[in-house]
């Protein structure tokens, strides 16, 4: 499978666990709101956290030192996100589906898989 990982989510967590704790939960909950509700995508439900970065550093401590650490940090994640990003772009072209079937892939637990057709004769 070539599992790679998570592509910096875990350092950036434990920097996030020296300059602001809260940004954790802060940011998860956002783009779980936003991945998972609004464009009913689990994949960027996922990925979407250290954007949320951004706006959270700036709402704390205004513009500073830790916006600029949000920006850097958005910049090397999605760097280094590109292969997944290619991957799942290519998945999206390849299987296009509407916001009311995901939300009801979801919802079954078959987060992005690509479902079989029933078998007609063993229906």
């Amino acid at each position: 499978h070539r599992l790679k990982g998570g592509r910096g989510m875990s350092p950036l967590f434990g920097v996030l666990l020296l300059v602001d704790w809260t940004a954790i939960p802060a940011t998860m909950v956002a783009s779980s709101v936003v991945g998972l509700v609004i464009l009913a995508d689990p994949y960027l439900s996922y990925v979407m956290a250290p954007v949320f970065l951004v706006p959270w550093f700036w709402w704390r401590f205004g513009w500073g030192p830790e916006v600029v650490f949000g920006l850097a940090a958005n910049v090397l994640y999605w760097v280094a996100t590109i292969p997944e990003l290619r991957t799942w772009f290519g998945y999206r072209r390849a299987h296009p589906r509407n916001r009311r079937e995901r939300i009801r892939e979801v919802r079954k637990g078959f987060i992005g898989l690509v479902l079989p057709e029933k078998d007609k004769d063993f229906s």
